[in-house]
Formats: C-alpha cells, structure tokens, sequence
C-alpha cells in the first residue's frame, strides 16, 4: 500500500485520522480512504469496467429479479441506490439543502463512479448521508431506486438467527434493535 495524497488530506496505509476534538468520524474516514484506494487499484490493474458498486461488506441483499439486471442500470449522471435521494433540511449555518442519501449500496458506470469517488473528501464530518448527498446534487448526478431491491447491514445480534430465520425482515428487525441500543 502506497502513501498518496488524497487532494488535501493525507491517507497512508495506516490512514493517517484528520480527526480534530471528535468532529469527524474515523469511520467515515476509513470508508472513503477504502473507496480512493481501491479506485487506484482498478486504475492501475488496466482492466475497464463497464459499473463499478460501492457497498457495505455485511449486506443482507434481497433482489427479486437476476442479478444480471443490474448490467443494465448505467445511464449518464445516475447513481443507483436502495433509495433516491431525500432533502431533509436546510442547514441553518450555510442555507444549502442537507439531503439523506444511504450508502451502503450505490452503484453506476464507470465514469459516474469513479468521479464521485474522486470528488469525495474523507472529511466527510460526522454525517456521510448528508455530505455524500451534497456532493452527488453538486456532480449533477441523482440516486435512482433500483427496484425489487433491499439491503440492510448484519449486525452481531443476528448471529442468534437460525439459518431458517435469517431473512430481510428478522435481520431488519435485529439491525434496528442494535442501532437503538449501540453508541458510537
């Protein structure tokens, strides 16, 4: 793993944390450093990629039509997602829109992807639904919802599940009753 310079952050293999009196999110951080670095990889293996997918390694992925479906969705200016972008509210520091837009699963073609990921800044702060957001509506680009499809992150409590139980719902149910309890 190289040292790079990611604009103006510096990102090493150790990912060298911005992180200043706990105002930004190590995690966040770390995401993007991943995204970034694994954009060089692709970069640097030659090989072109017709849709690159951004997601969450802890998925529970539920989609009701062949996945070779999903070829299709990379038209110009769309990322696609398990939901479209939503304005929240406006900031009351800098009167721009806040926007909520999940990502655990973003996809789109290469162009679209890869410029997204450049333009990202791993000082995303403490809220990457709304930086993220904001940095999509200023690329010109929208979340388009892909349909039939749902996804929601495994959490620990859903080791419980027996194998028979383990669908969408059980694991949305565990996945919410985590977030209740867990504190960052």
């Amino acid at each position: 793993i190289s040292t790079r310079d990611w604009s103006s952050d510096v990102c090493s293999s150790d990912l060298v944390s911005s992180t200043n009196n706990r105002i930004w999110n190590i995690n966040i951080e770390k995401m993007i450093f991943h995204w970034k670095y694994g954009l060089q990889m692709i970069k640097e293996s030659g090989i072109e990629y017709d849709i690159l997918i951004l997601l969450r390694h802890d998925l529970f992925i539920q989609y009701q039509l062949p996945y070779q479906t999903l070829y299709n969705l990379n038209k110009p200016n769309t990322i696609y997602g398990q939901e479209n972008i939503k304005i929240t509210s406006i900031d009351s520091i800098d009167g721009d829109y806040n926007y909520f837009v999940y990502d655990t699963f973003l996809m789109g073609n290469y162009e679209v992807i890869s410029n997204l990921i450049e333009n990202c800044n791993v000082n995303f702060g403490a809220s990457v639904h709304n930086r993220l957001g904001r940095e999509i509506v200023k690329l010109k680009y929208y979340v388009e919802l892909i349909e039939l499809f749902k996804c929601i992150p495994v959490r620990p409590n859903s080791r419980k599940l027996s194998e028979e139980c383990r669908d969408f719902f059980s694991i949305s149910n565990d996945h919410y009753e985590f977030n209740k309890n867990y504190k960052i």
